[in-house]
């Protein structure tokens, strides 16, 4: 809830001026996931190669595109996404030093800001903590530079929430220092911003009701001592719990407890189960794992999930399959695909026989010919020319990096 008032605030009467039919929301979110699922640099010359109109057009539809979006569960992609675009609208930007390029400079300064914002939106949402600190405090810089004071003390909430000790904080002890800057952020839009004062309250309470939580034993007790407060709190309280709970499991991992990490994980997603299914806690701290280069722990939650969601076979059973294969244990990972496999296999199959094909092809063996035949068959193309795309093992890290809790 936090998160996705900040990105309104930030959003909202910034970019379009004109009097122009809007544009559509879901066409927006698809240019833009488009344009952020590209590399850094090839996003850059994508943007750089519209018009300046254009280029203002988008920028204003997807800051009215940020506004539109409403599931508070989605705040931290969506922040990610519209990032991308912003940074890459910045890099093209030249501001080189000189009087005529004064008003390059602060636009150039003035996304930057933007961007680094919901950089930290992004971060704050998947509970890393330090980064998400880090990221505000940019902004804040970056923004008070530009003279764009909504993303400054934006940037000042943002790294009061992100504190080192912001989670020991009760919330009737500091959010009210906390309401100069709120009450100066509604002077300056000219309204009131009561989601993110609720916003406030509500991580906070949610900081004070995880720490209460660390010495459950079971996860029933942390139902009971989280119900009565989801209950008679507002509907976005669960989001604020959630991102809590999220880092929560950053700690952990910082500290080295990973194996309590995974429990506290599973019983987080139980927690949220019905307003947010899938196990969104193990399916991120998987990717956190198979980021630091944990393997093992990797396999070992994803195939908990596979056993508790059946319906993301192939998605899962890919990850699996990786996580043995850089583990060590090819020959497992290779019959865990082909089990996989329907005879002959089906359209629904070609993203599992595309990674078994790549997997066999790392080995060396006949079998690779015949199973990339089947995937000819069914896409019209093979796999050599992407044989040197196979993923190699991350060295480890003792910081995991925030993943994605999509399977496959």
């Amino acid at each position: 809830m936090l998160a996705r008032a900040m990105m309104t605030v930030l959003a909202t009467d910034t970019g379009r001026d004109d009097a122009g039919p809007a544009p559509d929301p879901a066409e927006t979110g698809r240019q833009l996931r488009e344009l952020a699922a590209l590399a850094p640099e090839p996003r850059r010359d994508a943007v750089a190669e519209l018009a300046e109109a254009e280029g203002q057009d988008l920028l204003g539809a997807a800051l009215a595109w940020a506004v539109a979006q409403e599931d508070p569960w989605t705040a931290g992609a969506d922040a990610g996404v519209l990032a991308a675009v912003l940074e890459a609208m910045a890099g093209g930007i030249v501001a080189a030093v000189g009087v005529g390029n004064k008003v390059n400079r602060r636009a150039k300064l003035l996304l930057e800001a933007w961007a680094q914002l919901l950089r930290a939106v992004e971060c704050d949402a998947a509970g890393n903590r330090a980064e998400a600190h880090r990221r505000f405090l940019l902004a804040r810089q970056y923004g008070e530079s530009a003279g764009e004071w909504r993303c400054a003390v934006l940037a000042a909430l943002g790294t009061a929430v992100c504190g080192s000790a912001a989670h020991t904080a009760r919330a009737e002890e500091l959010v009210p220092h906390l309401e100069p800057a709120v009450a100066e952020l509604e002077r300056f839009l000219g309204r009131e911003l009561p989601e993110l004062r609720e916003g406030l309250w509500l991580r906070y309470e949610a900081f004070e009701l995880v720490a209460a939580a660390a010495d459950a034993e079971r996860p029933e007790q942390v139902v009971e001592l989280t119900a009565p407060w989801l209950e008679r709190r507002a509907p976005g309280a669960l989001v604020e719990l959630a991102a809590a709970w999220r880092r929560e499991l950053w700690r952990l991992l910082e500290e080295g407890a990973a194996d309590r990490a995974v429990l506290r994980a599973e019983w987080g997603d139980r927690l949220v189960a019905r307003a947010d299914p899938g196990s969104p806690f193990r399916y991120w701290l998987a990717e956190c794992f198979a980021q630091a280069g944990d393997w093992d722990r990797t396999a070992a939650v994803v195939e908990r999930l596979r056993a508790e969601h059946p319906d993301d076979g192939p998605g899962l059973l890919r990850r699996l399959a990786r996580a043995h294969g850089h583990a060590g244990r090819r020959r497992t990972a290779i019959d865990l695909l082909r089990s996989g496999l329907s005879d002959p296999p089906t359209a629904a199959e070609e993203e599992v026989l595309r990674t078994l094909v790549l997997m066999l092809m790392e080995e060396d063996s006949p079998e690779a010919a015949r199973w990339e035949a089947e995937l000819v068959r069914l896409a019209g193309t093979g796999v050599r020319e992407l044989a040197s795309a196979m993923p190699r093992p991350a060295p480890n890290r003792s910081a995991p990096s925030p993943g994605s809790r999509t399977g496959g």
